[in-house]
């Protein structure tokens, strides 16, 4: 059993959302490289965030318990982490996902508790066992980590419709299938179902390398794995011409997603790269 020591919070600013998450998304760094707090205390904040603490509803009790029981198992698991595809990604996307819910419960449509325990527990485990790299074929490692949850984590209590749910959104951050699910939500109102959430999930994934205050080295961090894995794409996807080529393939659909201002901050850094 890993200890860890340290302390973590989320950053909501009503007034500065983006602000907000760039602070929090630097202490997560600080703590990363000083006095890492561990990812089962990332979510446990994610959840409580999201009044998922409060609930005192038996079925979200169990998700969130499976969700802490994967981040208990990704921080407990001996083997060495890729050099991106770790707990400090999946601690992003975890903030980066609440925080855009967060948002979206500022508009008139209410929030619905299983869409958002079936995400963080999903956004917890889209990357349980990933050994590096790309997929050398579709879903390669979402599969992987689809099967990883149910035979490395205890499921007692889960229904089998919530780890179905659960591993439809992990099987959904295949990046192949990105854009059509942003064109499955092209023109329609937010709902908490699960086109929107899958986009959600997708933004979450991605939205931290798409700043310009944290992409450059994330795309340093993710070509050194790719070139530890004999992946020839490390070699060029950290060069200019690699960040203008992720960049041009980004999508931000969610309202949440907008108010960020996420697809001018892209096109000021595509403008700058040109």
């Amino acid at each position: 059993m890993v200890n860890y020591r340290g302390s973590f919070h989320i950053v909501i600013d009503t007034d500065d959302w983006f602000g907000g998450l760039i602070t929090t998304l630097a202490s997560l760094r600080h703590s990363w490289e000083h006095n890492w707090v561990g990812l089962p205390a990332v979510l446990s904040v994610c959840q409580r965030t999201m009044g998922l603490l409060d609930l005192h509803h038996a079925r979200a009790d169990v998700i969130n318990d499976f969700a802490s029981k994967i981040a208990t198992q990704i921080e407990n698991d001996p083997t060495p982490q890729p050099r991106y595809h770790n707990s400090l990604h999946m601690a992003d996307v975890l903030v980066t996902l609440t925080l855009l819910m967060r948002m979206q419960l500022s508009h008139p449509k209410q929030s619905d508790w299983y869409w958002i325990a079936c995400l963080l527990a999903s956004a917890t485990g889209h990357d349980l066992d990933h050994p590096g790299g790309f997929n050398r074929f579709d879903s390669e490692f979402e599969t992987r980590s689809c099967r990883a949850m149910v035979e490395k984590i205890d499921a007692s209590g889960m229904l089998d419709d919530d780890i179905e749910c659960i591993q439809k959104l992990i099987l959904s951050t295949e990046v192949r299938l990105v854009a059509e699910h942003h064109q499955l939500v092209a023109g329609k109102n937010f709902e908490w179902d699960l086109p929107w959430c899958t986009v959600l999930l997708n933004e979450a994934d991605i939205l931290a390398s798409a700043t310009a205050e944290f992409g450059p080295s994330l795309g340093y961090a993710l070509a050194q794995e790719l070139k530890e894995a004999g992946n020839p794409a490390g070699n060029t996807i950290a060069s200019a011409n690699g960040r203008r080529q992720f960049l041009s393939s980004l999508r931000f659909s969610s309202p949440s997603a907008q108010q960020l201002g996420m697809p001018q901050r892209v096109q000021q850094q595509l403008d700058l790269l040109r």
